[in-house]
């Protein structure tokens, strides 16, 4: 919203920029996110909801490392085991 020049936005104007921001993402973005999410609240779940966490920064929840894009949005990697 700093295009309006950190002046109150129109609804218009607020709609106009969540229609493009949206135009612009896509399905696995948009699965990536909720996986992230659920990561993350799991993480409060298991500190008691203390986010002493946070202090050695972001926490890297292996998003993408663990899936794959798609046209529809994300599929798990598949991970071969090879035993010799």
């Amino acid at each position: 919203m700093q295009l309006y020049n950190n002046t109150e936005a129109t609804l218009d104007n607020i709609w106009r920029t969540v229609e493009n921001v949206w135009a612009g993402t896509t399905s696995s973005e948009v699965a990536r996110s909720f996986v992230l999410a659920f990561r993350i609240m799991r993480l409060i779940i298991e500190e008691d909801g203390y986010n002493s966490w946070l202090a050695t920064g972001t926490p890297h929840c292996n998003v993408r490392q663990d899936y794959i894009d798609t046209p529809n949005g994300i599929r798990p990697k598949v991970v071969i085991n090879v035993e010799e």
